[in-house]
Order: C-alpha cells, then structure tokens, then sequence
C-alpha cells in the first residue's frame, strides 16, 4: 500500500487535520481517543511508556482543572452578589449624606451654593423635588 494512502487512512484515527478542541467535552474524548490509539500503534523515534505517561498525566490535570474551574465560577458568583450588595449599601449611604447635606445647607440660605455643589445637590431646589 503506497504511504500517502495508508497515512491517509490513519488520520481519522488520529484526528489529523481534524478540530479537537470545539468544546471541553469533544477534547477529552478525542484526547482519550488518541491516547488509547497510541498505545497500540507504535511509530519509530517515540519513546512510548514516557510520552504517554505525560500526555496522560497532562490529560488528567486537564480534567482536574474541570473542577476547579466550577469552584470559580461559583466563587464568581458570590463575588458578583457581595459586589451587587456593596453597590446597594453605598447607594443607600450615599442618598443619607445627600439628604444630611440638603438639611444643613438648605438652598434658600445665600451661604449654601458652594456646600451643595460639593454635594451634587441642586442650587435651587431642594434634593427631593
């Protein structure tokens, strides 16, 4: 059988030219695919039991690092509400000083225009209208 036939009937075997990555799930079965393939094709220059072993070995820490990534997906969750939370309080506490500020620099008073606008309060009206 000529070469260019027979290594054309090996590359889907291997995935040759072939997208392995589309999605996690695809690379750990095609990944696994290859791996076992491997392990009983044998190809000259290749040391077999090192090179598997770390291919495997990278192969496991990649689907280790599955769960790891859904603690951080949950971790961004709950960042996401503390951040929500804060924003809220901050909001709240900000609406308090303003209304302290309009309190105590009325707009009627000819003294207050300089403190309101520190505060963003309008010049001629008070906060809540």
């Amino acid at each position: 059988m000529p070469a260019s036939v027979q290594s054309h009937q090996l590359a889907p075997l291997h995935h040759v030219n072939q997208r392995i990555n589309t999605s996690r799930a695809d690379l750990l079965q095609k990944a696994a695919a290859i791996i076992a393939k491997a392990t009983t094709d044998h190809h000259p220059g290749y040391d077999y039991p090192t090179d598997l072993k770390a291919v495997s070995d990278a192969l496991e820490a990649y689907r280790a690092s599955e769960s790891s990534s859904d603690t951080a997906d949950a971790d961004q969750v709950g960042d996401t509400t503390t951040r929500d939370k804060l924003i809220r309080t901050i909001n709240t506490r900000r609406s308090a000083i303003q209304h302290a500020a309009d309190a105590l620099w009325p707009y009627t008073e000819d003294t207050s225009p300089a403190h309101r606008k520190a505060f963003h309060l309008p010049a001629n009206r008070p906060l809540g209208v």
